[in-house]
């Protein structure tokens, strides 16, 4: 769950967390399995269909070699909140699900004011990428609509 709904991966420039990649997958979809079957029901297996409902939140965490890793995530009233802690002597790439860097936020603060070591890596149409040191970082945003 930590590397799929969380998006916590290690680069592999930098093995054991050193340098952390965090790409949650906001969107998921839950997978629903359809037991109605072709044949004996005791050889086949049920046919698995996607249902569109979407996760609101996740709540992920790893412990590494350098410390805890973690990323909880919320979408609510079409903004979302991203809680994001990277350990001590790492950095990680955070890809945020939003072309507008402008509309970014940490701790209250646009990160283009902001006075926190955040560096914007990448902009492209379906993410802005950044760059952050260890630390807490404390992200809004509005949520991302094609």
């Amino acid at each position: 769950m930590y590397r799929i709904l969380g998006g916590i991966n290690t680069d592999s420039d930098g093995a054991g967390y050193k340098k952390i990649i965090i790409k949650p997958y906001l969107l998921g979809q839950f997978l629903e399995a359809d037991y109605s079957y072709d044949r004996d029901p005791m050889y086949a297996l049920p046919k698995v269909k996607r249902v569109s409902k979407s996760l609101t939140y996740v709540q992920t965490d790893i412990q590494s070699y350098y410390g805890r890793i973690s990323n909880n995530w919320k979408i609510a009233d079409g903004q979302v909140s991203m809680q994001i802690e990277i350990p001590a002597n790492t950095n990680a790439i955070i890809y945020l699900p939003t072309n507008k860097p402008s509309t970014i936020k940490e701790s209250g603060a646009f990160i283009h004011n902001n006075l926190k070591d955040i560096t914007i890596k990448e902009r492209s149409e379906d993410f802005t990428s950044i760059l952050v040191g260890s630390g807490k970082y404390d992200f809004i945003f509005p949520l991302f609509d094609k």
